[in-house]
């Protein structure tokens, strides 16, 4: 797995050790250092690991368990009288950044879409791992991931300073 690289709060530089930090994702750390010198402040943010697991999901309404147990993605753990507990595949990777505000962006990277929630501003990708009934091979995935880090940084570095209030 891959290290973390930080960025200090002050310069926003990229850096493997300082104590003036906040964690960050290697791959999309180009992005978050761009777009906090240019003062769009970011919170949270992640480049989207691709990892081939399952989930373990409690309690679903028994009313589910009949189309549960057709899906190839499931499997069924435990059944009860009112629920069943089962494991699904993950089958997505997200990319995303959480803003500090919202922050009106005359466009979006190629594939971003806006999650505006009331307390919460994220633009997000979304890799999915099939296309259609077909998975998708890890080097594919991959290079999918690369192409979208790609165009948010080039978004990034696009993007006019903020003028500050």
């Amino acid at each position: 797995m891959d290290k973390d690289v930080f960025i200090n709060k002050k310069t926003f530089e990229i850096k493997d050790v300082d104590e003036n930090v906040f964690i960050c994702d290697r791959y999309i750390a180009p992005s978050i250092a761009e777009l906090n010198k240019k003062g769009y402040k970011t919170l949270f943010s992640c480049e989207g690991h691709i990892v081939f697991d399952w989930t373990e999901i409690d309690h679903c309404d028994l009313s589910l368990l009949e189309e549960a147990e057709k899906d190839k993605r499931i499997i069924v753990l435990r059944v009860y009288e009112d629920g069943f507990d089962y494991l699904t595949e993950r089958t997505i990777a997200d990319i995303y950044i959480m803003f500090a505000q919202k922050y009106h962006f005359n466009d979006l990277p190629l594939g971003f879409k806006i999650d505006e929630e009331p307390n919460s501003f994220v633009i997000r990708k979304t890799i999915e791992y099939f296309d259609g009934e077909r998975k998708k091979a890890i080097k594919e995935l991959g290079s999918e991931k690369k192409e979208a880090l790609s165009v948010l940084y080039e978004w990034a570095k696009k993007l006019p300073k903020k003028e500050k209030a």
